[in-house]
This record gives C-alpha cells, sequence and structure tokens, in this order.
C-alpha cells in the first residue's frame, strides 16, 4: 500500500500541516545571500548577522509519528516495483521514495524484460510525475467570444465534469447514435485494455489502440510468410552475427534496454571470441554507430540488400533444415536479385553482399546462429511490408525462426490499431459521422501526418473529451479535460509480451486533482446506468485489477493463499513465465509476392526526406522532459532544438553551410530548420529527427523545434495499412538567416589524444599490446587504509545511449541550464558522453566514451585551490566542499578531463520538481563549483549497510547511479583495495588503460579499449 501522512506529522519539505507543494510555493527552503554580501559581512566582524542569513527559516517542529506510517521510516527509503510506461516495451522499475515522495527511478532486477536496467527516457520518467505544466484539475471549454472562435478552458468541479461527460455519452446513446462514440487510447495490455473494451462495448462505441510506431509490416510480413498475425520475440544474445536493415534497436525499435542488454550480452568477448554486427542505413544512427561495419545503402532499398543476401544463399546451398521444394519456391522469388542486379540500385558492392550472406549463413556453424531484423521507423516506406518478408525470408533460410526469432512470446504490438484505421477515423470525422470522441493519453494532432488532417476534422467533432494529465495539442483542443494520475501514481498492470505481466502500483500520494482513469470510466458507466451500468464491474479500478489477478492466481494453481500471491507478485513487480517458440511453417501464399523499392512522391532527383524517431523524445511524447532536453542527442551532441541533416555535398550543391536556416518543402507541407552538415549520410537524403516542433505540451516542449511529420505523404501503406515515413523528397531552399544549434561537442575527431582508444580482435588475441609506461612521481602517493574506489569502463559495451547521464541528473540534483547557457557551453553535466569518429581499416570509426571525474590520485585540482575547497579523501575520492569553495573556478581550467562544472546561475526547480530533488545530496548554489562525487551518498548507505549487518563492505554493495542503469553494464564500480573485486579484475585487462595516462594524473577510472574487426571479417565466435 501506499503509506500516508498522518493528521499533523511533519512532511517531506514545510511545516506540519503543509503539503508537498505548499512547500514549494513559498519559495526557497533556504535564505540565501550574496556571495559578496557575506564576505561583506564576515569581514565586518558580523558573524551572527552571516550565521543567521543562512540558516532555515521558519524553524521547524519536530513533531513524532505517534502512528507511523505503514512501510515508513522517516529518512530510510522505501521501495516500490512498478512497470515504466514511456513507450510499450513496459520495462521493470523500482521506485525509490523518501518521506512520501519519489526521488529516484531504477529498473527492476527481477523483470525479465530489462533485468535492472532502464533507457533514458524511463530515467526521466520522474519528470512526467513532478512536470510543472501538470493539468492541476477538471476543465471545460468556456466560449468567450463564438463569432471570433474564441474559447478557452476554465477550471470546473470535478461533479460538474463527469456528469457533461455522461449527458453527453447518454445522448448519443438515446438517440440511436452509439456507433458515432469512438474512444481513441495508447496500446494498453491486461487489465485497463479490458476494462476500456468493456466500457467501449457496454457503450456501443467504437475503440482504437493508436500507436504511432506501430510497426504494421511485422504483421502483415509475418502473415503472408507464415499466416500469423503476430511482431516476433528477437534473441540478440543469441545471434553470432547480426544484420540490421534499418532497425533501430539501440533507440527506439520494439524494447529497447531488452535489446541493448541482448546486444551487449553478445558483443561481450568470450575466449577470444565475439559476435558481429552489420548495420544497413542510409544514415550513421546510434544503432549504426555500433555496428561492426556500417553499409550506406540508398534510402529504401534495403530490401534489395536482404533478398540479394537470400540469393547467394540459396544458390551456393547454404541454406539450412528448410524441405527442398520450399527451397524452390523461395529461389524463384529472389531470382531477379542476385547481387551484382541490385548493387547499383542500393549503392553496396556486389562482393559485400556476398561476403555478408556467406557470413550469416555458415552451414559448419549451424542453423539458428545468425539474426536479421528490420522494419525501423525511419526506414518504413510503400515496401515496408515488403522489406519485413524479406527479413523473414533471410532469417528463414539460415534456420534462425524458432532460434533468435521466435513466434510464441510474441510482442504486444500486435494488438495495436493501424494507421489505416486512424485514417478512416478522420475521414468519418471529417464526414460528420463522429459526434463524441474521447482520447486517453493520446497526441494524434501532433504524431498523425498534417495531410491527414486530423487537427481540421477535430473541429467537426461536437463534444472531444480528454483523458490526459499534460496539455499537448490535442487535449488543448478539447471540449472536456479530465487529469489523469501519472503511472507512478497510478494501480495497473501491463503485458508487453506474451508471458510477462508486469504490476503498477502507486508509489507516493497524487499530487493534483487528478483521478485513475479506469475509476472515472467506472464512475461515469454507473452514472449512465441500465445496461451500461450492468456490463462493467462494481467497486473501483483497483478492485477490479485484483479480481483479473484472482483469476491469474487460478490459473496458476498455485498453492498459496491469494494474499500471499498478491504480495509476492507487488514486491516482484508481477509474475513471468517461460513462453516456448512455437513452430512456423512457410505459407503457401508466399509465391504470389513482389518486391519494390520504396516509392517517393515529389521531384525526381530531389533530395530525399528521411524521419527518424528521436531516441530521448520517442515519438514526442517524451519532449516535455527537461533532462531529455538538455542532454545532448548521441550522434550529433545536439539539444534543445531540431536540425536537418545533410552530407556535405548536398550542403555544397544546396548552396548552404552548417547553421543556416534552410526551408524545407514537400507537396504536403513546409517548414523552416537550421542545416547541420554530418558527412555520415548518405549523399541525397535530408533526415529530421521527431520529436519536438510541439504547439503546445508545456514550457519545455512548446515552439521549439519542428515536426517533420507534417512533410509525409498520409496515404498509408498498401499492404500494412501502416504509415509511410519513408515517402516524399523534398525542396530545400536556403535563407539568408542563421540559427546555429546548441552543441556540447565541437569535432568529432580526437586530433591522436587517445582518449577513446581501441584494439584489433586480431592483436588481442595475440597479445600485441602494449603495456602503458610507467610513471614516476615526485609526489608521495596517496594513502587508502580501508577503501579505495574506483570505476572500470567498457568501450566495447558502451553504445553512448546517454541513460548513464539522465540517472546521473536525478541522483545527483544536477540542474538543468536550458539552451542559452548551452551556446556558452555552460552545461551542468557530472557526465557526458563523447563520440569520435575515426575510419580506418579496423572496422567502425565510431567511438563512445563517457567522460566524468576521473578521482586522480595525483589530481592537478587539488593543488590550485586557494581554499583546499577539493582535497583528495582516505578512500581515493577527489571531493569537493561546496561550503568552502569561492568559485575562482582555478580547478576547473587546470582539469585536463574538463569535467568540473561552476554554478553561473542560481539553480531553478520550477514547481513541483523541486520535490524531486534527492535528500541525500547538497543542492548547489551560485558561485560554486561542482563534479561526479562516485555518488558518494551510495558508497555511505553501502558502508552503514554493511555495518548494520556486523560485515566488511561486499563487492556489489555500492553501485553508483550511472553503473546501475547501464543496459550494456558498460560501468562497472568497486573497492581497487579488494583484489577479488570485480574492479580490480578488469584492471588487469590487457586492453585497459587510463585517459591522458601520460599526465601521470593517476585515475581511478580505468577504461577498457573498444575491439574492433576489418570489414568483411568473418565471425568471432564459434
Amino acid at each position: 500500500m501506499v503509506p500516508e501522512l498522518p493528521q499533523g506529522a511533519p512532511c517531506a519539505d514545510g511545516l506540519p500541516g503543509m503539503s508537498l507543494l505548499d512547500a514549494g510555493n513559498n519559495g526557497p527552503l533556504v535564505e540565501r545571500v550574496g556571495r559578496r554580501t557575506f564576505l561583506k559581512l564576515l569581514g565586518a566582524a558580523a558573524p551572527a548577522v552571516a550565521a543567521s542569513a543562512c540558516s532555515p527559516i521558519p524553524p521547524e517542529r519536530i513533531i513524532p509519528y505517534v502512528i507511523p506510517p505503514e512501510d515508513e521510516v522517516p529518512g530510510v527509503a522505501t521501495w516500490y516495483a512498478t512497470s515504466c510506461r514511456e513507450c510499450p516495451a513496459g520495462c521493470g522499475m523500482a521506485v525509490r521514495t523518501l518521506d512520501g515522495r519519489a526521488v529516484k527511478v531504477e529498473g527492476n532486477r527481477d523483470h525479465p524484460v530489462n533485468q535492472g536496467r532502464l533507457c533514458i527516457r524511463g530515467q526521466a520518467a520522474l519528470q512526467g510525475l513532478y512536470n510543472p505544466d501538470r493539468i492541476r484539475g477538471a476543465r471545460r471549454r468556456e466560449v468567450m467570444n463564438a463569432a471570433a472562435g474564441q474559447s478557452r478552458l476554465t477550471p470546473v468541479p470535478w461533479e460538474d465534469a463527469l456528469a457533461a461527460l455522461t449527458d453527453r455519452l447518454r445522448m448519443a446513446r438515446q438517440d440511436g447514435r452509439a456507433n458515432r462514440i469512438v474512444i481513441v487510447t495508447p496500446l494498453l495490455t491486461a487489465s485497463l485494455d479490458r476494462l476500456f473494451d468493456a466500457w467501449a462495448k457496454a457503450l456501443g462505441a467504437r475503440r482504437l489502440r493508436y500507436e504511432p510506431f506501430a510497426y504494421e509490416a511485422f504483421r502483415a510480413a509475418s502473415r503472408i510468410c507464415f499466416g500469423r498475425d503476430g511482431v516476433p520475440h528477437y534473441e540478440l544474445a543469441r545471434a553470432d552475427v547480426l544484420v540490421s536493415f534499418g532497425a533501430d534497436f539501440l533507440e527506439t525499435w520494439l524494447s529497447t534496454v531488452e535489446h541493448s542488454g541482448g546486444f551487449a550480452q553478445a558483443r561481450r568477448l568470450r575466449d577470444g571470441r565475439k559476435s558481429r554486427f552489420i548495420h544497413v542505413e542510409p544514415r550513421l544512427s546510434l544503432t549504426a554507430s555500433n555496428a561492426d561495419e556500417w553499409l550506406a545503402s540508398r534510402p529504401g532499398t534495403e530490401i534489395l540488400v536482404a533478398l540479394a543476401m537470400v540469393h547467394v544463399i540459396l544458390a551456393e546451398g547454404r541454406s539450412q533444415t528448410i524441405p527442398a521444394a520450399e527451397v524452390t519456391t523461395i529461389r524463384n522469388l529472389v531470382a531477379p536479385f542476385a547481387p551484382d542486379a541490385v548493387a547499383g540500385r542500393t549503392g553496396i558492392p556486389a562482393q559485400t553482399i556476398t561476403n555478408l550472406a556467406r557470413l550469416f549463413s555458415d552451414p559448419q556453424a549451424g542453423p539458428g546462429r545468425s539474426l536479421a531484423i528490420g522494419g525501423g521507423v525511419a526506414a518504413s516506406g510503400s515496401n515496408a511490408t515488403g522489406t519485413q518478408v524479406a527479413v523473414h525470408l533471410l532469417n528463414y533460410v539460415a534456420g534462425n525462426v524458432g532460434t533468435t526469432a521466435q513466434f510464441g512470446p510474441d510482442a504486444s504490438y500486435g494488438r495495436a490499431s493501424t494507421y489505416r484505421d486512424m485514417a478512416d477515423l478522420v475521414a468519418s470525422m471529417r464526414a460528420g459521422e463522429v459526434e463524441v470522441l474521447v482520447t486517453y493519453e493520446v497526441n494524434p494532432v501532433f504524431t498523425l501526418p498534417g495531410a491527414l488532417g486530423f487537427d481540421a476534422a477535430l473541429g467537426r467533432v461536437p463534444f472531444v473529451a480528454s483523458f490526459s494529465n499534460a496539455l499537448d495539442e490535442t487535449t488543448a483542443r478539447a471540449h472536456l479535460v479530465l487529469p489523469t494520475h501519472s503511472p507512478l501514481e497510478s494501480w495497473g498492470d501491463v503485458e508487453p509480451r506474451a508471458g510477462v505481466r508486469g504490476l503498477m502500483q502507486p508509489v507516493m500520494e497524487p499530487l493534483f486533482d487528478s483521478r485513475h482513469v479506469g475509476d472515472m470510466l467506472l464512475d461515469v458507466g454507473r452514472r449512465l446506468g441500465g445496461d451500461v451500468s450492468a456490463a462493467l464491474p462494481s467497486g473501483d479500478f483497483y478492485k477490479y485489477l485484483g479480481s483479473q489477478w484472482q483469476a491469474l492466481h487460478s490459473q496458476a494453481k498455485s498453492a498459496a493463499s491469494f494474499d500471499d500471491f498478491w504480495a509476492e507478485a507487488l514486491g516482484r513487480g508481477g509474475m513471468w513465465s517461460a513462453i516456448a517458440a512455437e513452430k512456423v511453417t512457410l505459407s503457401a501464399g508466399i509465391a504470389a509476392s513482389s518486391f519494390v523499392t520504396a516509392e517517393l512522391g515529389g521531384t525526381a532527383g530531389a533530395p530525399v526526406l528521411m524521419p527518424y524517431p528521436s531516441l530521448h523524445f520517442y515519438d514526442g511524447r517524451g519532449a516535455n522532459r527537461s533532462w531529455l532536453q538538455e542532454i545532448p542527442d548521441p550522434v550529433t551532441k545536439a539539444a534543445w532544438s531540431s536540425w536537418a541533416e545533410v552530407h556535405p555535398d548536398t550542403a555544397k550543391a544546396l548552396g548552404a553551410k552548417d547553421g543556416l536556416l534552410v526551408t524545407v518543402e514537400s507537396d504536403h507541407g513546409k517548414l523552416d530548420v537550421p542545416l547541420l552538415v554530418n558527412a555520415h549520410l548518405t549523399p541525397g537524403v535530408v533526415a529530421i529527427p521527431i520529436g519536438q516542433g510541439h504547439r503546445e505540451y508545456g514550457r519545455y516542449a512548446a515552439g521549439r523545434g519542428v515536426n517533420p511529420i507534417v512533410l509525409i505523404d498520409p496515404a498509408p501503406e498498401a499492404l500494412s495499412g501502416g504509415a509511410r515515413w519513408l515517402s516524399v523528397r523534398v525542396r530545400v531552399t536556403p535563407r539568408a538567416l542563421r540559427r546555429p544549434v546548441p552543441r556540447l561537442q565541437a569535432s568529432e575527431q580526437q586530433f591522436d589524444s587517445g582518449v577513446a582508444q581501441v584494439v584489433s580482435l586480431a592483436d588481442l588475441n595475440a597479445g600485441r599490446l602494449e603495456a602503458p609506461e610507467p610513471h614516476r612521481s615526485l609526489y608521495a602517493d596517496h594513502k587508502h587504509p580501508a577503501h579505495r574506489w574506483g570505476m572500470a569502463i567498457d568501450l566495447d559495451t558502451c553504445t553512448g545511449c546517454n541513460a548513464c547521464v539522465a540517472a546521473c541528473y536525478a541522483e545527483n540534483n544536477v540542474p538543468v541550464v536550458g539552451a542559452e547557457a548551452m551556446y556558452r557551453n555552460r552545461t551542468m553535466a557530472w557526465l557526458r558522453i563523447e563520440r569520435f569518429v575515426e575510419p580506418s581499416a579496423e572496422g567502425s570509426g565510431t567511438r563512445f566514451i563517457p567522460m566524468l571525474c576521473q578521482h586522480c590520485d595525483h589530481a592537478p585540482c587539488e593543488t590550485v585551490c586557494p581554499v583546499y575547497a577539493t582535497y583528495h579523501s582516505d578512500e581515493g575520492l577527489n571531493a569537493q566542499v561546496y561550503n568552502r569553495c569561492v568559485g575562482t573556478r582555478y580547478c576547473g581550467n587546470n582539469c585536463p578531463y574538463r569535467v568540473r562544472r561552476f554554478n553561473w546561475f542560481e539553480p531553478d526547480f520550477p514547481d513541483p520538481l523541486h520535490l524531486q530533488l534527492n535528500p541525500d545530496v547538497t543542492a548547489r548554489s551560485v558561485g560554486v563549483m561542482e563534479k561526479c562525487t562516485f555518488c558518494v551518498q551510495r558508497i555511505q548507505a553501502g558502508k552503514r549497510q554493511a555495518k548494520d549487518e556486523n560485515r566488511p563492505v561486499k563487492d556489489g554493495d555500492v553501485v553508483p547511479a550511472c553503473a546501475q542503469t547501464c543496459p550494456g553494464q558498460a560501468i562497472v564500480f568497486g573497492d581497487l583495495n579488494d583484489p577479488q573485486s570485480r574492479v580490480s579484475q578488469l584492471g588487469k585487462e590487457a586492453r585497459g588503460y587510463h585517459v591522458f595516462g601520460e599526465l601521470n594524473t593517476r585515475p581511478a577510472i580505468m577504461y577498457l579499449k573498444k575491439i574492433v574487426s576489418p570489414p568483411g571479417a568473418g565471425t568471432n565466435r564459434t
């Protein structure tokens, strides 16, 4: 249960009797004086005045918990297991709460999807809970001037709001027009999904499950190939060879954290061997950056590469475990697609395709040792289904179906409505056939193509009701707004794939005057009465959820009582069971398939628009999180904006330069966006990230960047009914205006600095690595009698996903400075991901390296601080005394790693974002230097726990926020004094090196070189 504060008990912030929000509305919790004023007072021998000015106001009264809340000990964290709802992947979460406030989210180690890890969007889920622009109560549209079309949303009592929705629904049903009621929700699963279905059925309404990225082509291709409507489950960890045809599985594709973990597991060096990854796509995305080999194809031609690979495998007799009759059928299908025939159209040499096919299907290695994936949003055009059919066939002939590609544990995306369904809804709205539209946490005004006309059609719907906690573009157009609890305030469950049922539970009391959407559905149903009320369950949503889990308890045939079963499920975060892969056979209808490249509208020869989903913002739903805006994009290192990427040759042909504003126009819309010249892009392509360009959606999203969805063709793909993201050619016109994008890394070259180092697999196995040259020092070594904390970072499994950066922001109260400060490089991030590109014959030239305070044993910052604010602790930490710091910035200037941050301004945490601050970490003020502390608060907590249990600190007791969340487990932390600790063992590896080791700073962070192998090399694992 959620702990409740008793009447009169002290709240987390503020005086007894105050709510959490009251404390924030009364200004800063601590009165502050300026630095100069403080020094004047100090110099004038007025310590009493100075001390008074720095004391908390007013003093708090200490009132004991006479009746303590359940599971609540003041100052001791309580953890709740729940599920992430930032995307449909359904990762498990563990939420840390202190004194009734959620202060940190982490991955649930027991959950089979993410196994304790979270992506950058999952880390930012707290900012959805504490969003300062959340809707704080029910609202109803009030007409100000009907003739001028002026209206506004005004607060309304909940009773009136629910009555208004009930009256509208009753009116439509009484007039026999229940079929004119439409309900649009996101892709829901499990109990809430069933309740929405029951509600819609009782009303006689139509319901859609709308996801902008619904992967319709997967389902259509599965029907064509195997007669099965579903999205298969992929086991990347089992693939010795992985080939991706535009699937951005490290960014947004299907289940990002799960696939990132599987990818890292497959790539990890074992017995001198590792897997191999090849990515085919026009743009060097984050996923492509992590490939051993990036094949830059022309837009929409990935299908030809896959078919040519199938052609080679069958022509050379390399197919595995398929009947001869099927071999003949597939050979006839791919006969026109020999490597020589497709090389000119794809831009990829025929020999490269042939070598890739041989690598992919090796009869000596046996079947099921490779995996092909496709269907990424950016690569989905008019041939999306055909591309996915080609990928299915490639897996089938290599014997991967049933091993690395499994039907049975199908993904929940198979339940989503298609884009064509939404297009049909727009046509019905435009024709006046929809009288009541009810939306729940969807934003089709923003995510549907502008030319489809949803925005205009919405104006023809007499009544629009929105269940939403954020005023996005769709909710802002509604007649009635009913604010819902955030996922961290809600009961529920999710089923991301067959066999996995995650639970959701509220981790704290609701911040605002919102309600659970399930309770509202049941309330409105009871108000309607009659057959509607009779068709719905009694009680509230929590009771309904319990009844659903009672059924699961019966199905599980558990010997435990339901109460014990329920308690165990809550503690674990859900229940899960292994689902065996089901055998599928090739459908006879496959012989009728035809394959073409993507059709592109517009002028022939004009640049091709390639909108791609953002790692940070997904489909735009993350744009109102300030952390996601502030943390730079991992590839371009840009923040707080949108941009249009073009190749240097394309920019030259356009007569445009980096930072110039350009007009990008298609037959369906146009927009103005800054140009960003990117050499790692196929010439003739204009790539724009999806997610920015909101007109509404709060202070962090509105009026920022552009939305490329307005440019795409609104016609659905013929076979699957999916959106055609890759669909148009565009006209790009430079303008005489410069609009440079804030970028946090000036160059992607290392200039021989050796920051991010690599080693070839051949050299590593042959032992051809030079040992670092030892450096003597004039200074005595520091003594670390008890602990010497250190870190090892494996660059071979770091994908540059930024999850660690977001975790650091959340754990350490790192402030957000905004776009203007970012232009001046005044970022406050303690941890950054640097990206370098150095193409070479040794393979992938992209290298990511997390850069943070190195906690040097001979730290240059310590010797120059005039007030000894930074010093070396007896546990090896480079500590910082904030109260002693006078802001000379000598330490920052003397740090070769550039990891110290200066507070130019007073940090701003708009109400209620201040409630998310971690009370275990000091909040810094203007004029103070700050930096990574190795999460010293977690070190102290680990030591306290060990002391309470009367034992020494064990390896794994202390895990910093960055290491905890890393999807690839690239970061390992521990005690260097313990020779058996993982960090000590990794420090002995031949790949280990220190950044700028020649400076003899003796860092506590050991980096492990990235392992590369030359293009065309065979698999490195048997």
